[in-house]
């Protein structure tokens, strides 16, 4: 594995101010599922999202070449209570299935399947992401300065969103 980028990546959020705790989590990592983990948990997935699309993180490229085993629907973390997983330049069709779902770039229709609700996170580069649902909810946080093409086309599919146009770690 190319460490060069998650050490840049380490090395920025320690600068920016990672606290011990996570900096003692991130230490203990000794593999690709751990270190997904540790992203994709409660206090990570925000973390990850700014890294990406503020351009002090992981690159997607990266992300697709050295985590593919865990993007893209073939992995989903279950712990603490709750699931999440990560989408990295998805195209095609996602159907919502964790509590905290990332999506970095790509294209796709996302489904919010009835009388769901989740938080979804949308960063990095990509094009459109359309949204539809049968009563489903979630909570949107859209990254970025550009505005980003994020369609809701389902009149009973209930959205909160929330964009963040700069990073949250770089004040």
């Amino acid at each position: 594995m190319s460490n060069n980028e998650l050490l840049n990546m380490k090395r920025n959020a320690l600068m920016l101010g990672l606290c011990g705790e996570y900096k003692k989590k991130w230490d203990s990592c000794a593999s690709k599922k751990e270190l997904m983990d540790l992203v994709l948990d409660s206090n990570g997935v925000d973390f990850l999202a700014d890294a990406i699309t503020f351009g002090w993180g992981c690159s997607q490229e990266f992300l697709l070449n050295e985590f593919a085993d865990f993007i893209n629907g073939k992995y989903q973390r279950k712990k603490d209570g709750y699931t999440s997983e990560l989408y990295v330049e998805p195209y095609g069709k996602i159907e919502l299935r964790s509590t905290l779902t990332v999506i970095a770039g790509g294209r796709a229709s996302v489904i919010v399947p009835p009388n769901f609700f989740g938080r979804v996170y949308v960063c990095g580069d990509g094009g459109s992401l359309i949204f539809g649902s049968n009563g489903g909810s979630i909570e949107l946080f859209v990254y970025g300065e550009y505005e980003r093409a994020v369609t809701k086309c389902a009149k009973s599919l209930k959205v909160k969103r929330k964009d963040i146009k700069a990073s949250q770690w770089r004040k």
